[in-house]
């Protein structure tokens, strides 16, 4: 699964990875934005949500930090055994990820071990 990772910055609130900011930051409110910088994690699934435009699955790491998932990356991994992933028991995938933008919405997708 070769993936173009998004080359802009990723929004972020509270911490916690934002699907759709519209428009710029408002540092007031926790919200900024941040490099797109690969990263490694184990994140276990916790939900799915349907948006206006999109289907995302949600993620959250070890440490609380909420990410989302197309529904289309996420059938992709499960399609191709897990690949580039490991699957862990407790619905958790563990792997090299990073982020991309579908028109408006940004989110996570599994990367190649380099």
């Amino acid at each position: 699964m070769n993936q173009t990772i998004y080359k802009g910055k990723i929004p972020f609130y509270n911490g916690n990875h934002a699907t759709y900011m519209g428009g710029k930051p408002n540092y007031e409110d926790g919200s900024d934005w941040r490099e797109n910088i690969p990263f490694r994690a184990i994140l276990t699934i916790t939900d799915y949500y349907r948006g206006r435009s999109s289907v995302t699955i949600s993620l959250e790491d070890d440490a609380g930090h909420k990410y989302e998932m197309f529904l289309s990356e996420f059938m992709g991994l499960v399609l191709h055994d897990w690949k580039p992933c490991i699957w862990h028991e407790g619905a958790r995938i563990e792997g090299l990820f990073a982020f991309v933008k579908r028109g408006a919405n940004y989110g996570i997708v599994a990367l190649e071990d380099e």
